[in-house]
């Protein structure tokens, strides 16, 4: 013969469905505040990365200010064309000044130079 066993009966009243559905919503709300924190921390994290890009965007345009300041200062000292020797009279070389424009190749032409004359 089998015997039908009841459920046990705690003594303050709630049963185990309620415990277990009460276990359940303290989970919930520490899964809740864990994700909270997290996402506190990744905002934070944030907006230190967007402060360090505006820095490191501000310190990009002062120094391309910079370097075209000392391009411009370049090109008003050098002079268009160069002349080179190289000790004897036969040996004096023209080179043109060449300034790239910005983002563009620009090959230099072939310097030819002529074969000395004299032996030393």
């Amino acid at each position: 013969m089998m015997c039908d066993v009841m459920p046990t009966i705690s003594e303050d009243g709630s049963n185990d469905r309620e415990s277990q559905g009460s276990g359940d919503e303290s989970n919930f709300e520490q899964l809740m505040v864990n994700m909270l924190d997290e996402r506190d921390k990744l905002m934070e994290t944030l907006r230190e990365s967007q402060e360090s890009l505006a820095a490191t965007q501000a310190k990009l345009q002062e120094v391309e200010k910079d370097r075209n300041n000392l391009q411009k200062q370049l090109a008003a000292t050098t002079p268009q064309n160069l002349v080179i020797r190289f000790g004897g009279p036969n040996l004096t070389v023209l080179v043109p000044s060449v300034t790239p424009n910005r983002g563009e190749n620009c090959p230099t032409p072939p310097v030819q130079v002529p074969e000395p004359t004299q032996s030393w």
